[in-house]
């Protein structure tokens, strides 16, 4: 986004800051590529920065430049430094060169303080600038992603000999892949050493939802070599409990990866940290490495080389090797057994009346073409969402689970060159922060369909009162709308669905219309249902209040299966995969 004074073809307008930094977010999640957002004065640098929180939780690459009165600086400073990780103010043009190299080598969100007292050719000087080092920025990132280049931290060190012993004598090793390892190394060392010790690959919340691109293509070199499991469903939590050694790629060992829980202790493993930056290592890390992913897995099979110059003897001795492969082999039935859970749960909720959410999940998803991108919130939809997608192109709020992005990330992946079908998931709590941007997708040409789950609730914070207070539901009803209407208002197609055949002529519809114009899909659905994934979500979100409340949410969570709010079909197959 840019003040119309400077006159910048390549930015594109939007109607205020705010949608320039989410529209800009979903462009570089669907992209891979650093961007850049110009706010232009203080009232729109003011709307920008409380819309960086959700870039800022998941380090996405997002530079923003404020244009302000240098006297306006010490009251933005402090925002600036708790929301980025690279920050400079420039108030002469003596500095510009050396405050920008500061982006060079970006790792999350960036900000630029600039003063309005500059020329306007130094500022779009400085804009300019910025944009070329981004652009600089991402051919570097994609041509890591093409071929592994040697570096001068390839020779193994102490600390690879001591992670290699580790590696080799573990029972049941697990790799675990965050977004910067994906974004920034080729796959073909990770992989190797990933099938040349038998271990899965869990991917993060962050890596299962990085550019699908990029994605599809670890996942199709892979192959069936190597087994990758998408975060957020118990075979991931099963796999990450059982784990006696977690070597953990480009991972900042968070919350939403099962880390850092106060009172949840989920492992028990040896954990090997591996990160090229350096930074407060979470307290459980055994071992921490300053590595790039793909110059580690490259130090693991030269020492593997070392140990095994005849390829007919095994680096593990025979009894590891089947224990390992057995293991695997256990993991892959696993999932096997959970996609079977879900597609009964879904078939056993067909019929019901009103309708049932996995019922509509499960026909959304099963309807979707393979390439078709899932756009989802921090919400009990998105949870649904994330139900029935398997390794599918997602993209959602990791860390702060945020709400109202949806529609802002789909305007910005438009404008990527990424031209896959959209299918966004929307509860009508977050409808209501994000109906103002219908109008500005209203336009022909555009695959997208909205589908809204309407239960006339907060239902994701009733899932805590659900289980945490008896089934007490203060201040979380939502008044009955129908919300087509709003729709056709900003030029989109709808319809309301009441029943599985309604939703049926929905799915055939947003086929024919989504190519030609939005379609938007209003789903009456019950309150209070439970989501079947959201395990690692709801453990985060509880976490805080656990130890002290433990007797209460025991009895809050006893009295939710009494009154039959939770599945007990599924429940019981999610018991016996926790506990096989």
């Amino acid at each position: 986004m840019t003040g119309k004074q400077f006159r910048l073809s390549e930015f594109l307008r939007l109607p205020d800051a705010r949608t320039a930094v989410q529209a800009c977010e979903g462009h570089v999640r669907v992209d891979g590529a650093p961007g850049l957002v110009l706010a232009n004065g203080l009232k729109e640098s003011l709307e920008a920065l409380p819309a960086l929180s959700s870039a800022w939780g998941d380090a996405i690459e997002v530079v923003l430049i404020l244009v302000l009165p240098p006297d306006q600086f010490d009251r933005f400073e402090p925002a600036i430094e708790n929301l980025s990780r690279t920050a400079v103010s420039i108030t002469r043009s003596a500095t510009l060169d050396k405050e920008l190299a500061h982006f060079e080598k970006l790792t999350g969100v960036g900000a630029i303080l600039v003063s309005d007292r500059l020329e306007l050719n130094i500022i779009r000087e400085i804009i300019q600038k910025t944009s070329a080092l981004l652009g600089g920025r991402a051919i570097e990132l994609a041509r890591a992603r093409e071929e592994y280049v040697q570096t001068s931290r390839l020779s193994p060190t102490t600390d690879h000999e001591i992670a290699f012993k580790m590696l080799r004598t573990a029972r049941r090793p697990v790799l675990m892949l965050d977004r910067r390892a994906l974004l920034q190394n080729p796959p073909h060392p990770i992989l190797s050493l990933a099938e040349e010790m038998h271990a899965p690959i869990l991917l993060t919340t962050a890596a299962t939802c990085a550019p699908p691109t990029i994605v599809q293509r670890w996942i199709q070199l892979a192959g069936d070599r190597v087994l990758f499991l998408p975060a957020n469903n118990i075979v991931w939590l099963r796999a990450f409990m059982k784990a006696d050694l977690l070597l953990t790629l480009g991972a900042r060992l968070r919350e939403s990866e099962g880390f850092g829980l106060n009172d949840f202790h989920l492992t028990r493993a040896d954990i090997v940290q591996v990160h090229p930056g350096s930074f407060q290592t979470d307290p459980n890390v055994k071992l921490f490495i300053n590595n790039l992913a793909a110059d580690f897995a490259e130090n693991m099979l030269t020492l593997l080389r070392r140990m095994r110059p005849d390829e007919s003897e095994p680096v593990l001795d025979y009894r590891l090797t089947n224990l390992r492969i057995k293991r695997l082999e256990s993991i892959r039935h696993e999932t096997v057994q959970l996609h079977k859970g879900l597609e009964r749960a879904a078939e056993s909720a067909h019929q019901n009346q009103p309708l049932d959410p996995a019922a509509v999940t499960h026909a959304i998803v099963g309807r979707s073409a393979a390439e078709t991108l899932f756009i989802g919130e921090g919400n009990s939809t998105g949870m649904w969402m994330w139900s029935y997608l398997w390794l599918r192109p997602v993209l959602y709020p990791d860390l702060m689970a945020s709400i109202g992005l949806a529609l802002p990330w789909t305007m910005g992946v438009l404008q990527s060159a990424d031209r896959r079908p959209i299918r966004v998931f929307l509860g009508d709590g977050s409808f209501l922060y994000q109906s103002g941007f219908l109008p500005e997708l209203s336009g022909g040409g555009k695959d997208v369909t909205v589908f809204l789950y309407n239960n006339a609730a907060w239902s994701s914070i009733r899932l805590e009162q659900t289980f945490v207070f008896r089934g007490r539901y203060p201040g979380t009803e939502l008044p009955q709308v129908d919300y087509t209407r709003i729709a056709q208002l900003h030029g989109w197609d709808t319809m309301r669905v009441e029943s599985m055949e309604d939703l049926q002529a929905a799915l055939n519809r947003a086929d024919e219309s989504g190519k030609k114009r939005p379609f938007f899909v209003d789903i009456n659905l019950p309150r209070d249902s439970i989501p079947f994934a959201g395990i690692m979500f709801a453990l985060a979100e509880l976490d805080y209040i656990a130890r002290p409340m433990l007797s209460r949410v025991t009895r809050s969570a006893l009295r939710a299966m009494l009154r039959r709010k939770v599945p007990y079909r599924f429940i019981g197959m999610v018991l016996r995969i926790l506990f096989s």
